[in-house]
């Protein structure tokens, strides 16, 4: 008696729809809530670019496709360090502006502690190196 087909379904290859470039991949694709997926090099070159941009600039904040998406839920596309600044970059986003306290020195950062102001004016070479040494503000609590 002869065996009938061996079938291997593994052999045939499925194609998914990429909702960013519409192609037909057969790779699996990256999902990115309960309706939307897209292709790694859609991910990379389009969604990638968006959350870094995000990062440094509200402006571009949040990063959405249908719902809005953070960092966390793509591990294998940031690093940790990326994940954990976006994440302190969206608690001061999601302050309200009137709210938000800066603090010159990163040390400050997360401190109740407000920096003195100098009341006298400063002298010449105190001011020169003053814009030499300039730290950018940095978010350290809301109100």
């Amino acid at each position: 008696m002869e065996a009938g087909p061996s079938w291997n379904f593994d052999a045939v290859p499925t194609t998914y729809k990429c909702d960013l470039c519409l192609e037909h991949k057969t790779q699996a694709l990256v999902q990115l809530n309960n309706t939307a997926a897209i292709c790694k090099p859609c991910f990379i070159t389009d969604l990638r670019p968006k959350f870094e941009a995000a990062k440094a600039n509200e402006h571009f904040w949040p990063v959405t496709f249908g719902t809005r998406l953070h960092p966390s839920s793509f591990p294998e596309f940031f690093t940790e360090d990326f994940i954990a600044d976006y994440t302190e970059k969206e608690k001061e986003y999601t302050t309200a502006i009137g709210k938000r306290v800066y603090c010159a020195a990163p040390e400050m950062a997360h401190t109740s502690v407000q920096p003195k102001r100098r009341r006298s004016t400063p002298s010449k070479a105190s001011v020169s190196a003053m814009t030499t040494s300039v730290a950018l503000p940095v978010f350290c609590q809301s109100n």
